[in-house]
């Protein structure tokens, strides 16, 4: 130090290593799995008010179970200013993945992740941000892209994303919370779409979702959903999804739903949802059938829902109903 008693004028190394990492926790009253060497080098210069950063470098390895990579620097490490570091890191500790629980996805087993921790103009962000996570069920969820996270390290918080995002679920049966309640099982689901915007104006942009591959049931559907985050809840201000659905027999549908259904053949339907989650509109709708006899019917119109405060969903119906067939035998 040049003052020690202002502590301006710092010219600093440190080092530190811990050839087991969770005895440092251990020191603290957290008990942890064994998670490898840990190795920490940086340096720190200037006034201890706004000390810079020159070069930091932080490294956890020795236990393929998990590993993480810290390197970069900083203007001022108070404030975040001229932050350029990049990270990386990967985990398939149960007892660590364990404390990281979301509705669709549970029981983690993988969780990757990198990218560029980046200051400019006042504003702090990750930059080519990747996560991959997968669970034990074969979900697996990517996400590729940036964040914006405020303007200091001291209101460090979630402001805005610009993400595209991929996902893979082996069951069809969490969609349900996205389409609609009633959403039978038909297999594996692939979707993608990119998230945009800022937490309170955000939008989840070319959507595609795909459930039931190639199978004789299979759900279809494009479009955009607009929304906003307040604390943890999510609402949607706007729905705009187009969808189809494909039925190689009336029966497999009627026993995806638990209904019994006379056989009126292949089964197509389209429709268009437009609204949110307390008033909706299903639009353009044309579903229809036919047999192998030449039996065809043609269901079309719309269907408008409103739920008034905590009452249940009501319907009201425009529907037209056409039924033709080349004998009456």
């Amino acid at each position: 130090f040049d003052d020690y008693l202002d502590a301006e004028g710092a010219d600093l190394r440190i080092t530190g290593a811990a050839a087991e990492t969770a005895d440092l926790f251990g020191l603290l009253d957290i008990e942890t799995p064994p998670l490898g060497r840990l190795q920490f080098e940086a340096a720190i210069k200037g006034d201890l008010s706004a000390p810079r950063i020159p070069f930091v470098n932080l490294s956890l390895s020795g236990d393929p179970k998990i590993q993480l990579s810290v390197e970069g620097a900083l203007a001022n490490a108070l404030t975040g200013e001229g932050a350029a570091i990049d990270f990386a890191g990967s985990c398939t500790l149960p007892e660590i993945l364990a404390m990281i629980r979301t509705e669709s996805l549970t029981g983690l087993n993988l969780l990757r992740l990198s990218g560029r921790l980046l200051e400019a103009d006042g504003e702090l962000s990750v930059e080519e941000l990747m996560v991959e996570a997968v669970s034990e069920e074969g979900a697996a969820v990517n996400a590729a892209g940036r964040i914006g996270l405020g303007k200091h390290f001291g209101a460090l918080k979630l402001k805005s994303v610009d993400l595209d995002l991929k996902a893979l679920y082996p069951s069809s049966l969490v969609l349900r919370s996205i389409l609609f309640d009633r959403l039978p099982e038909v297999g594996p689901v692939l979707a993608r779409g990119r998230l945009t915007g800022p937490l309170e104006a955000l939008r989840l942009e070319d959507l595609t979702i795909d459930a039931g591959g190639k199978g004789p049931l299979r759900f279809m559907t494009k479009g955009l959903i607009t929304g906003k985050i307040d604390g943890d809840q999510l609402s949607a201000s706007d729905i705009d999804l187009t969808s189809t659905i494909r039925s190689e027999t009336t029966a497999i549908l009627a026993e995806a739903y638990g209904t019994d259904l006379p056989e009126l053949g292949a089964i197509s339907a389209r429709y268009r949802l437009r609204g949110n989650f307390e008033r909706f509109q299903v639009e353009a709708l044309d579903l229809r059938t036919e047999t192998a006899q030449g039996l065809k019917t043609a269901l079309t119109g719309r269907i408008a829902f409103d739920r008034e405060k905590n009452r249940a969903l009501r319907g009201a119906l425009d529907l037209r109903l056409a039924v033709t067939a080349s004998t009456l035998g």
